[in-house]
């Protein structure tokens, strides 16, 4: 998926949005490793709620449907495959805890089925739940595109996701009906389509949108943060909150008025650039979270807020080095299309 866009004025690389996937990959390292028990944790975990949306809503938001999108499912389907495989092996080696877990079960059998039913319906994968994305990721592109191929208008398509979206606050935030937290709520159908929707929709608007000013943009952006810790106080803590989905497309607006294009000439610019630098990071960070929680708790023992710290400092730091080691390595940084 690339960050470069046509505008009424010309093709321009926006490297603030490459950027930003940087500080959104940070915010999905904070919603692993803080855990929001306090007043400072619960601010961190409200305002990287924006980081899954971000993502959905970029991949949505340039997400051409003049190219193939066989090439695309191919490409998702063997990222989320492999890195799926190395997971379970490291499951079964005992660096993550999911095999051990599931041999721990009364009914090995059920629960792994019921574990893969899940997955097929839900993206949720025990191996290592953070990549429950890609292939939510990979349902989006593949229903997207098959409504688009059978004639299915986009504002249609918008609207029957935005109506998921809605659904899925009534019956999780607002009712209670369903957990905030469960894995039906975070799915391909209630968060993966509709924020890809409304990132084709931005697209669509976007010359209209970058013309607000940039002041009004913030004030937006910080009542989209204020609405967040209203949904907080009055519905608890939620995979995602409507005023943080409104800061997240703000902040959005704000990258393609602002694109930053002085930043390809910083250091590192060139591994930044596109999404692969920060999918192999995504990739690894379950990894090195797994390692360094065995790590930091011996024999470093240490008090539970600076062991927090720790993780979520470590986890970046590493995976960031181990995904520019890699992308160099393989020759990723040269490519700028995803």
């Amino acid at each position: 998926m690339s960050s470069t866009i046509k505008t009424h004025r010309s093709s321009l690389r926006i490297y603030s949005i490459d950027y930003l996937r940087i500080v959104a990959f940070c915010g999905v390292v904070a919603l692993h490793t803080v855990s929001p028990d306090g007043e400072l944790s619960t601010a961190i975990n409200i305002l990287s709620r924006f980081s899954v949306p971000y993502f959905f809503i970029i991949a949505g938001l340039f997400f051409n449907p003049s190219r193939p999108i066989r090439q695309k499912l191919i490409s998702l389907g063997t990222i989320g495959c492999t890195a799926g495989t190395v997971y379970v092996i490291l499951g079964i080696f005992g660096i993550t805890p999911w095999f051990t877990s599931l041999m721990g079960s009364d009914n090995i059998i059920n629960d792994l089925l019921s574990q893969i039913r899940t997955f097929l319906l839900w993206n949720s994968f025990p191996p290592a739940y953070p990549l429950w994305f890609i292939f939510a990721l990979l349902y989006v592109y593949g229903v997207y595109g098959c409504l688009s191929f059978f004639g299915v208008s986009k504002s249609s398509i918008a609207s029957f996701s935005l109506g998921l979206f809605f659904a899925r606050t009534i019956f999780g935030e607002v009712l209670g009906v369903m957990s905030p937290q469960d894995v039906i709520m975070r799915s391909w159908l209630f968060l993966g389509l509709p924020c890809f929707s409304m990132g084709v929709i931005l697209r669509q608007h976007l010359n209209k949108l970058t013309s607000i000013n940039s002041i009004a943009l913030f004030v937006l952006a910080a009542i989209g943060i204020i609405l967040s810790g209203i949904e907080y106080s009055l519905f608890g803590l939620q995979e995602c909150y409507i005023g943080m989905l409104l800061c997240t497309i703000v902040v959005i607006i704000l990258c393609f008025k602002h694109p930053f294009s002085s930043l390809a000439s910083k250091p590192f610019a060139s591994y930044v650039i596109g999404g692969r630098y920060c999918l192999v990071a995504y990739l690894v960070h379950y990894g090195v979270i797994c390692l360094l929680q065995g790590l930091l708790k011996y024999p470093f023992p240490m008090a539970d807020g600076l062991y927090q710290i720790a993780l979520l400092v470590g986890t970046v730091s590493i995976s960031l080095a181990v995904s520019l080691l890699i992308s160099v390595g393989s020759g990723l940084d040269k490519q700028y299309d995803c």
